[in-house]
């Protein structure tokens, strides 16, 4: 689809009374969206697409339309956004489907189940020219912002190492996380997308990476557990801990110590520690409601002309280069170079290495 036709289509959208916004893929991720969504003043959730009959029953049941493709969906509705939910497998088939239509896209993590898909996907959306934004909420968190200020103003020196850890106990045996072919992977995929893209974030880009497995709990066919190992641009080098299997015993599940002090992120409270001071509170916490009101609310604002993307094409592909790369050193048992993100420039017609 060309420029001018996106364009046209955007002013018809925008002319709306209300923001409407449709949700592809009607699972447990799809209800947070909703809520997000409507908890933004002018926002119409209007109509969902799941292909299982029981979603779109919940879907009706909460005064929604419900569909069974999207391309049903383009058919019926005119959408300012899409909310895409569904697995990773079909991230690029459902938003390249929506894009090329002019509908602007916000899709969960991670892009695809692979990094050829993740590499299609990005590429598509930047030949589209229409919005399209990887749905990282935490770069969404207050207290991940204020600490990313306090690392850029030098309050804690220079950093040396970082510990993220996403662990709690989950049964996954009967969600599609766990089956591959949808998913692309086990924990290190799903809740690894998260923390990657929160240490890009908030340090530099991995250039190095090990995956390194634990012990399995549960009987599934992916890693219910592992960590990676990582080293940054910047120079620092930390521990990524995921896990459906293990509890977490700290209240923090994010820390960077530099060469004056450290920062501990977490649920409940955030704080700043500096060498000879009384550590001082720089957060609440975090909210998932709150992180994804905030994202969408953003996302409105891009579509509308009135913001300026949160993430830029190859920082979404980045983290897929991160996550296919700790495969690959999971089965080498081997440190992994992180391969740069190629992303497909319309003006050029080739890709470009960053």
């Amino acid at each position: 689809m060309g420029r001018e036709r996106t364009g046209e289509n955007r002013k018809n959208m925008i002319s709306n009374r209300h923001f409407r916004v449709g949700i592809v893929g009607f699972g447990r991720i799809a209800d947070t969206h909703v809520d997000a969504w409507k908890a933004n003043e002018g926002v119409e959730v209007t109509s969902v697409v799941d292909d299982c009959p029981f979603a779109r029953e919940r879907a009706r049941a909460q005064g929604l339309k419900a569909y069974q493709t999207v391309t049903d969906l383009l058919k019926s509705e005119k959408l300012n956004a899409v909310s895409i939910c569904s697995p990773p497998s079909f991230h690029p088939s459902h938003a390249l489907t929506l894009l090329d239509a002019g509908v602007p896209v916000l899709c969960e993590k991670p892009l695809a189940a692979d990094l050829v898909s993740a590499q299609e996907l990005i590429d598509g959306a930047a030949q589209s020219g229409v919005e399209f934004q990887l749905a990282t909420k935490f770069r969404h968190v207050p207290d991940i912002r204020k600490a990313r200020d306090l690392i850029r103003h030098g309050i804690i020196g220079d950093p040396l190492t970082f510990h993220v850890e996403f662990s709690g106990l989950t049964d996954m045996s009967n969600r599609w996380n766990s089956k591959h072919a949808l998913s692309g992977g086990g924990v290190l995929i799903d809740n690894g997308c998260h923390a990657v893209d929160t240490v890009r974030f908030l340090l530099s880009g991995i250039t190095k990476i090990q995956g390194v497995p634990i012990r399995p709990v549960q009987n599934l066919p992916v890693e219910d557990s592992a960590m990676m190992l990582a080293t940054t641009e910047c120079g620092a080098t930390g521990k990524i801990t995921l896990s459906w299997s293990m509890k977490s015993w700290s209240d923090f599940y994010l820390s960077i110590q530099g060469t004056r002090g450290m920062i501990q992120i977490g649920w409940k409270k955030s704080y700043l520690h500096v060498e000879g001071e009384a550590p001082v509170e720089i957060g609440n916490g975090y909210s998932k409601l709150g992180a994804h009101k905030r994202m969408m609310g953003m996302f409105r604002d891009l579509v509308e002309g009135s913001n300026e993307p949160w993430i830029s094409n190859e920082d979404a592909l980045a983290s897929s280069c991160v996550i296919e790369a700790a495969y690959r050193s999971m089965q080498t048992s081997r440190w992994a170079r992180v391969p740069s993100a190629q992303i497909l420039r319309p003006a050029l017609g080739m890709a470009v290495n960053r």
